[in-house]
Order: C-alpha cells, then structure tokens, then sequence
C-alpha cells in the first residue's frame, strides 16, 4: 500500500476500502479518487498519478532497480505501465472527504507552482506525454465494473455543452 503523505481527512476506514478489492480478489491493484482530484480525473473515474494504491509486492519487487533510478514523482506512471504490461486488474475507491494538500497550500503560490511544474517534467522524464493519454485510456479498460468505460471516454472527448 502506497499513501501520500500530506492527505486530509483520512480516517481507517478509507485505507481499509483501499485495500479490500486487492484483499478479496476482485481486483489486482485500487486506487483512490480523492475529493480534490483534477476534474478531469473525477469525470472520468479514475486518476491515472493517484498516490494511493494498493499493489502486489511481486509486480513492483522485480523492478526495485528501475524504481530506485526514476526521479521523485516518477513511480506513479512507472507503475501505470506495470500494470499495463500485465493487464492487471483495477478497482477505483472514491474517497469524497478525503483531500491532498496541494503544493501552493504547503509551499506558498509561486514556490507551489515552481514545485508543480518540477513534478510534471519528472513525469515526462519517465514517459512522453501522448503515453499519459494512453496510460490513462489503458487503465480505464482494466477497470472492473467499467460498465461506464465507453461513456467515460466519450465524456472524456466531448467539448462540454454547457460551456457556452
């Protein structure tokens, strides 16, 4: 189990409800959907750099030596690919009063911002940014219970009607 560290809200029973779809078998990895997840991310039920996750130890054990070269907000989308490489199976656990701590809060508006793109570019030192769209329509298919999946992308896809 994976958690970031500067979450609010958090209480047991959501790293219980994390970690019960891995635990029962229905699904081989779960991931949060916090309340302040990008918008994106809660339209579409899944967020793909969620820090939250409950992973079998065997994935990402034979991969230690990549992992420990991959720059701080790497992991995420290294994992992404895991678990696109074995088609391995992903439960979403909506956590709606639980929140991050976002970077202007902690470090103030500029050093937050500066601190945000830092992360961006660590994700593209790891994977290029059409493979982020990619990641993201791949996880989306190896969600159980995707019942929506068609919808989600289409939604996803869609100018918003109500923009104006």
């Amino acid at each position: 189990m994976l958690l970031d560290a500067d979450l609010k809200g958090l209480a047991a029973r959501h790293i219980a409800a994390l970690a019960a779809p891995v635990l029962s078998g229905q699904a081989d990895v779960s991931l949060s959907l916090r309340q302040n997840s990008l918008a994106v991310f809660r339209a579409i039920g899944l967020d793909f750099v969620s820090g939250e996750r409950v992973i079998r130890k065997e994935i990402l054990s034979k991969t230690l030596s990549e992992i420990n070269g991959l720059p701080r907000f790497g992991i995420e989308v290294f994992m992404n690919s895991q678990i696109i490489a074995h088609r391995l199976s992903i439960a979403v656990t909506r956590w709606p009063d639980v929140t991050q701590s976002r970077k202007t809060e902690k470090l103030g508006y500029w050093k937050g911002m500066l601190a945000e793109w830092r992360m961006i570019a660590d994700l593209f030192q790891v994977v290029y940014p059409l493979v982020l769209i990619s990641q993201t329509y791949h996880l989306l298919a190896l969600r159980v219970g995707r019942r929506g999946f068609r919808a989600s992308i289409v939604r996803m896809l869609k100018p918003n009607d109500d923009a104006g």
